[in-house]
């Protein structure tokens, strides 16, 4: 065998390219990083799977490079015996920027908005990544990546693998091949070979991604993806015979103060005649060019599955996520999606008819959290019922050396509105000794919304060994809302330091209304209106979603109706817009809004039963503190619930 010139022996026909690699390893650039951790890391993670992330960047790579007027052909095809995926454009400028193509990271607004990474998308995925290119008026170029080790011809006195191993393949100026060998059927818990041989999956994802390319450029693009020898041309969606359309073009976006932020290139919007396959998202397609960024389901009344469109926006290319496969909840997006939700709203009202409604999926979504809270409260947490509620824990009684509270209660259990309640209690002062206690007693009683309807102070003094009983009666207001009513009694020394205190609570419950008799004569007689049995029934209704305005450039998450104790979700916030779509993440997002509501309602209760010496610094931060550990526990609780629904539970913690 004869030798090469610096010395090492041309590959042989049954010498696999990895002992070849190892032989020739010299003359590679060894990066500093673990590159495939690194890729795997800071790239590939940011993708929802592997297969989006190698159709965006190889696509999109070609496509930024596209020679006007001359069509760009594009193919993947993939061996499942071989386990190797080639990629091969040709009609196009090929790779220009190759020292950037072949770097692991660039600095700069290239590097982080990470369009068209190539290779580098591949490289955690086989064991070896080729590229071939000859851009359209240079030179044949090829390189080998291999973990943390790549292999360039361009390097002078370094290219000898490519002589003896990897000779150049007969490609046309314009044309880049890519072939990843070895690929591996899973990593981690991403599937990669094993989607890539799925036919409908990558077809549909293709489309998914840049239907409107294949659309709008029918004579630009072709699109072919092969597996096995078996090769399907990706075709657009076919269009469905419509019932209504409209297009708009160069429409302002504003801002909540009218400021202009951007503008919409145009907006397609359509009804189909029929029901749309499932091949077609029912949603609106929101694009900053010929690539599809997001869809958005912004319509969801019973006409949702008619309905579907396009959004081009330019001037939101800065919102994008880098997986570009996404929208960072900006201002120029939030505006956006305001903006776009105003238009199919019109739209379907004059159109179909019909006003804009939840989606059904959604809502049902939404119900279900808020039955599970809702039953989670009543059987543990009564105090955070919006209607009020206490249940004082109980603990091993001890001998109390200083003054105590005993046997705080009501005349009466429940009251109706503009009723008297009688409230007593004792001031027991178990201290030995001859001096009485000089003390101070305090009482408090709030409306379940937090509105003190009776405060009183009394100086008190008790003997040793003694105790006195102290009455007081106050009127409860005529418009009294129904719910549980709470009041405090506290007890505190001379020097205002506190002893002790006790909860107790009295109900108020909604009023029947007023029935009339029918006698036989035929007269109708009055019946006197009758209170209704205290109902301790759901803590919340279910929620809405509702697009809530900012304000002073605050963004609320949510917002307690008090007068239908209704949570309404803001779908404009941060959180909400990161969820859409993935239905455990709004089922979260949810009930931690509606925990977070009725946590407010009760640290307001709270703090008005505190006595105006007690709104201390410290007093308050415990307080806040109490109720934020209770949220927590709350959460908990839920989300134990929530896994078995989800079967990724058995069974809940025991209480």
């Amino acid at each position: 065998m004869s030798e090469t010139g610096n010395g090492r022996e041309p590959a042989r026909d049954d010498e696999s390219p990895q002992s070849i690699l190892d032989r020739f390893g010299r003359d590679s650039q060894p990066f500093k990083s673990d590159t495939g951790r690194y890729l795997m890391g800071h790239l590939l993670d940011e993708y929802p799977g592997v297969a989006e992330a190698v159709v965006y960047n190889l696509i999109q790579n070609v496509w930024d490079n596209r020679i006007e007027g001359r069509k760009l052909a594009v193919s993947f095809a993939y061996s499942s015996k071989e386990k190797r995926l080639q990629f091969t454009a040709t009609g196009y400028k090929g790779i220009l920027d190759w020292e950037r193509y072949n770097s692991l990271h660039s600095a700069g607004s290239l590097g982080n908005i990470r369009r068209g990474e190539g290779a580098k998308v591949l490289v955690p995925i086989a064991e070896l990544v080729r590229t071939e290119t000859h851009p359209v008026g240079g030179e044949y170029k090829q390189s080998l990546w291999r973990g943390n080790e790549i292999w360039r011809s361009d390097w002078p006195g370094k290219s000898s693998i490519f002589t003896a191993a990897f000779p150049p393949s007969q490609i046309e100026e314009g044309q880049t091949v890519i072939t990843a060998s070895g690929v591996f059927d899973e990593v981690g818990d991403r599937m990669v070979g094993i989607e890539f041989e799925n036919v409908e999956r990558m077809v549909g994802l293709i489309l998914w991604n840049w239907n409107y390319l294949l659309q709008d450029h029918p004579n630009e693009i072709e699109v072919a993806y092969e597996v096995d020898g078996e090769s399907r041309l990706i075709a657009p969606w076919a269009a469905p015979e419509l019932a209504d359309s409209e297009e708009l073009r160069d429409l302002d976006v504003t801002d909540s103060h009218g400021a202009v932020i951007g503008r919409l290139a145009r907006v397609d919007l359509a009804l189909a005649k029929v029901p749309l396959g499932e091949e077609r998202p029912r949603a609106l397609a929101v694009c900053t060019n010929d690539h599809v960024v997001t869809f958005q389901q912004v319509y969801g009344g019973p006409n949702q599955n008619r309905f579907f469109g396009r959004v081009v926006a330019d001037f939101l290319a800065d919102s994008e996520t880098t997986d570009h496969l996404r929208f960072k909840s900006t201002r120029a997006w939030r505006a956006t999606r305001d903006t776009l939700a105003r238009l199919v709203d019109d739209f379907m009202r004059r159109h179909a008819g019909i006003e804009r409604v939840t989606d059904p999926g959604v809502s049902r979504s939404m119900s279900e959290v808020t039955a599970q809270l809702n039953r989670l409260l009543k059987e543990e947490f009564p105090e955070w019922h919006p209607e009020g509620g206490v249940i004082e824990e109980r603990t091993k009684p001890t001998p109390r050396k200083s003054p105590w509270i005993r046997a705080p209660k009501t005349d009466r259990s429940s009251y109706d509105p503009g009723q008297d309640v009688v409230l007593s209690f004792e001031v027991v002062n178990s201290g030995h000794g001859t001096s009485p206690a000089i003390l101070e007693a305090r009482a408090s009683v709030v409306t379940p919304g937090s509105a003190l309807v009776y405060h009183k102070v009394w100086p008190v003094e008790v003997p040793a060994e003694d105790s006195r009983k102290i009455q007081d009666s106050f009127k409860l207001p005529d418009d009294a809302l129904p719910g549980t009513f709470t009041g405090r009694i506290s007890l505190v020394d001379g020097a205002k330091n506190p002893l002790h205190d006790r909860l107790v609570t009295f109900e108020v419950p909604a009023a029947e209304p007023e029935v009339e008799d029918e006698t036989g004569d035929g007269h109708r007689t009055p019946r006197k209106t009758k209170p209704a049995k205290a109902r301790r029934g759901d803590a919340l209704q279910a929620p809405y979603l509702a697009r809530i305005q900012e304000e002073d450039g605050k963004i609320y998450e949510s917002i307690l109706d008090r007068k239908e104790w209704r949570v309404y979700v803001n779908q404009l916030s941060p959180s909400w817009s990161l969820t859409v779509g993935e239905e455990r993440a709004q089922r979260y997002h949810v009930a931690k809004c509606s925990v977070s509501e009725l946590g407010q309602l009760l640290l307001e209760r709270r703090i008005s039963l505190l006595e105006p010496d007690e709104l201390t610094k410290d007093k308050l931060i415990a307080v806040c503190r109490k109720i934020e550990l209770e949220k927590s526990t709350v959460m908990a609780k839920w989300a134990r619930i929530e896994g078995v629904r989800s079967g990724k539970l058995g069974s809940p913690l025991s209480r």
